[in-house]
């Protein structure tokens, strides 16, 4: 087997990324260093609104303070799948906790949504258990 660079060479295909014409029609390798702030001062660009184009560009600042399933058309939707075995009890406190969603918040409620608020807290505690739907985004609207 070759070398990575012959393993991963594609002729004729250029992304021009690494390398820019020079005005004399040469190319020549770019490189950028991050600048400092005594750079951007000396350019007149200042801090601040450096800081501000950046949280302009990365859009808004608090959608982690909206809920998954409000921010999400479903509860598999920015989540990977786990799959855990659980016992006849553990199946039937479930259930048991999917009525009690349902009757708290008087909708109908995914059970992946429950199930994962069960993990995050005491299976047994019914008061951190809707404390933990409510973060998920249940009773959101209310």
């Amino acid at each position: 087997m070759g070398s990575k660079e012959e393993r991963y060479k594609v002729d004729g295909v250029d992304d021009g990324l690494d390398e820019k014409e020079d005005a004399d029609g040469q190319e020549s390798e770019s490189r950028t260093t991050p600048s400092t702030s005594s750079q951007r001062a000396e350019n007149g660009e200042s801090s601040a609104g450096t800081a501000d184009k950046q949280a302009s560009d990365s859009g808004t600042g608090n959608e982690q303070e909206i809920p998954h399933r409000v921010r999400y058309d479903s509860p598999q939707e920015n989540r990977s799948a786990l799959t855990i075995y659980v016992g006849d009890e553990d199946e039937r406190r479930i259930r048991e906790l999917v009525q009690l969603a349902e009757d708290e918040f008087d909708e109908k409620v995914y059970e992946t949504d429950v199930q994962l608020a069960a993990l995050r807290c005491d299976l047994d505690d019914d008061d951190s258990f809707l404390t933990e739907m409510r973060a998920i985004g249940y009773g959101y609207f209310e």
